[in-house]
C-alpha cells in the first residue's frame, strides 16, 4: 500500500512495521521510520501534512511528512483502513464494523501536533 504526499514524494509499508519514504524520482527509500507498529492488515495514507498508518492493534499512527518523526500513536483493538479528508481523519474499527470520524483542529504552532481531537458521534455499521 502507498500514500503520495506532495511535499515529500510517496509513502509505503511493505510490512506496515516500518513506514518507507520513497523520492518518487529516483524510486528509491529516502527513510524508514520505527514507529513501533507491528502486526497484520492495515493502512496508510497522507493528509494535514502527516502520514496516518493503522494496524489492529494500533488503530492510529501520526508521522511527520518532514521530519519523518512519530509524533503520537493510539493504542488498542481498533483499526484497518484510514483516510483524511474534509477536515477529519476517517479510521475503520475492523473488529466491530464501525466506522470512526475523528475531526481534527489545526495542529498546535510549537510541535505540528494535532491536539484537539474530537471523535464525533458518527458511527456507522459498515
Amino acid at each position: 500500500m502507498a500514500a503520495d504526499s506532495p511535499r515529500t514524494g510517496a509513502w509505503r509499508h511493505p510490512s506496515i512495521i516500518l513506514p518507507e519514504s520513497v523520492d518518487t524520482s529516483t524510486k528509491k527509500v529516502t527513510a524508514t521510520i520505527k514507529a513501533g507498529i507491528p502486526g497484520v492488515g492495515g493502512d496508510i495514507c497522507y493528509g494535514m501534512d502527516s502520514v496516518w498508518a493503522t494496524v489492529f492493534d494500533v488503530p492510529l499512527t501520526q508521522i511527520d511528512a518532514k521530519s519523518n518523526d512519530v509524533l503520537r500513536q493510539w493504542v488498542g483493538k481498533r483499526g484497518d483502513s484510514v483516510r483524511v479528508g474534509f477536515g477529519s481523519i476517517w479510521l475503520t474499527d475492523y473488529y466491530r464494523g464501525l466506522l470512526w470520524r475523528i475531526v481534527v483542529h489545526a495542529p498546535e504552532a510549537s510541535n505540528g501536533k494535532f491536539s484537539n481531537f474530537r471523535k464525533t458521534a458518527l458511527h456507522k455499521n459498515l
